[in-house]
């Protein structure tokens, strides 16, 4: 649109499973999604999206059993996540790409364990086994923070990315308090090199 300069982009998604009891209810795992581009300038452009993902529970949430064999957490839900993107994009030539973006994402039905009443969003730090246990979904998240990311595409020898996201990861469980989840570091480095 407006001389392609703006482009638009919208999916929708649903995903359905006749394990849990909700599972075949397309309307409760309904995705939608939308994301715009500007170009504002020669090698500038604004990004910003907006959607709406949801995800089965875990396996170990799903299989556990009671001690008398009894499935207990077929009724568990679908985590939902609502995720805003704001960002711009630099490219100072067709191989290389700058961005810097800013991000907020909610999240509701995290699985909460019955026993404890903590968000086994605050309990997976380790190597061990999460959700091995009775849970009910109806925690809530936050995550929020920003990232700068840089590509350099193969040219002739050399190829690589280098990102770093500082983000706040909060989580709440049977008392709503939100406290910071397992995965709350704060910083991510990530570097790719070929």
């Amino acid at each position: 649109f407006l001389d392609d300069r703006l482009g638009i982009s919208a999916g929708l998604r649903s995903d359905l499973n006749t394990y849990t009891e909700d599972g075949m209810n397309p309307l409760s795992t309904l995705s939608p999604r939308i994301s715009a581009s500007y170009v504002l300038a020669d090698k500038w452009t604004l990004n910003a999206s907006i959607g709406s993902y949801s995800k089965i529970p875990t396996y170990t949430i799903l299989s556990f059993r009671d001690n008398s064999g009894v499935l207990m957490n077929k009724d568990a839900d679908y985590t939902r996540s609502i995720h805003y993107v704001l960002g711009t994009e630099y490219l100072p030539n067709t191989t290389t790409r700058f961005t810097l973006e800013a991000f907020y994402k909610q999240y509701r039905n995290v699985p909460v364990s019955v026993k404890d009443g903590i968000s086994l969003a605050n309990m997976g730090g380790d190597f061990g086994i999460i959700g091995n246990e009775e849970v009910i979904t109806n925690g809530k998240g936050k995550s929020y923070g920003f990232e700068l990311f840089a590509q350099q595409k193969l040219t002739k020898r050399f190829f690589g990315t280098l990102s770093y996201t500082f983000f706040i990861s909060r989580f709440s469980g049977l008392n709503n308090k939100e406290i910071a989840s397992a995965w709350d570091n704060r910083h991510l480095l990530s570097f790719i090199w070929g």
